[in-house]
């Protein structure tokens, strides 16, 4: 969709906040799908901007927020401050599969509680620990057949 036609079908009334927050939101999309670089052979779509973390970032209305973020919501047609029973839903990635911070590919991202996050981290860093002493390969067996993406 162009700038012209989604003006012609939601900015009747750009004073509208609806309205308004609709047209950043498009364009941050649009600017998202001109920036992103695909990695070589994971499926992972990168975002070129990164936070401090290697999180890719973006700014919806002057607002930033999570280039992940962002395509998950326009993905699963979700707002940007998406809650689930009055509770704050992040947009993870999908481990294994994808551990690239910057990937903003809606099949490596799901919804799920800062909380669960947190405790899959962790539950994750403490097998790294685990295969470090009995000296495995944590990601070899079972690995899904793409390659995986660790920058």
């Amino acid at each position: 969709m162009s700038t012209e036609s989604f003006l012609q079908t939601f900015g009747e009334d750009l004073h509208n906040r609806e309205s308004f927050r609709r047209l950043m939101f498009y364009r941050a999309i649009v600017a998202i799908g001109r920036s992103i670089k695909p990695a070589d052979g994971c499926g992972c779509w990168v975002y070129p901007t990164t936070n401090d973390t290697g999180y890719g970032v973006t700014s919806v209305g002057g607002k930033s927020t999570s280039a992940s973020r962002l395509v998950l919501c326009c993905a699963t047609n979700k707002p940007l401050d998406y809650k689930e029973d009055g509770v704050f839903m992040e947009a993870c990635h999908r481990t294994p599969l994808c551990r690239y911070r910057a990937c903003c590919n809606p099949e490596h991202l799901y919804w799920d509680t800062k909380a669960n996050n947190a405790q899959r981290r962790e539950l994750e860093r403490q097998a790294r620990e685990v295969a470090k002493v009995v000296s495995i390969d944590l990601f070899s067996a079972g690995a899904p057949a793409s390659p995986l993406c660790i920058p």
